[in-house]
């Protein structure tokens, strides 16, 4: 059984300038120790600026997402989508 976290990192985005705050999915597997400890798996899903950007486009009630547009190399490789 995995431990599943949300992390909020800052990250110095070079494609605007500016700090940014990525969301990251931290999953670590559960101990079969006490004690024990594992470095936990970081998946990058979100950024904060992610419109202002221009990696998502709002159309009225429609966002689409082009993550290969972002510059942060965890969310670039992540697929787009539209909702």
């Amino acid at each position: 059984m995995e431990c599943v976290e949300i992390e909020h990192v800052f990250y110095e985005c070079v494609k605007i300038r500016s700090r940014v705050i990525i969301t990251y999915l931290a999953t670590t597997p559960q101990s079969p120790t006490p004690g024990s400890w594992y470095i936990p798996d970081l998946t990058a899903f979100d950024c904060d600026f992610k419109e202002k950007c221009g990696v998502c486009d709002r159309e009225g009630q429609r966002v689409s997402c082009r993550w290969t547009r972002c510059v942060h190399p965890g969310l670039s490789s992540q697929e787009s989508w539209k909702e």
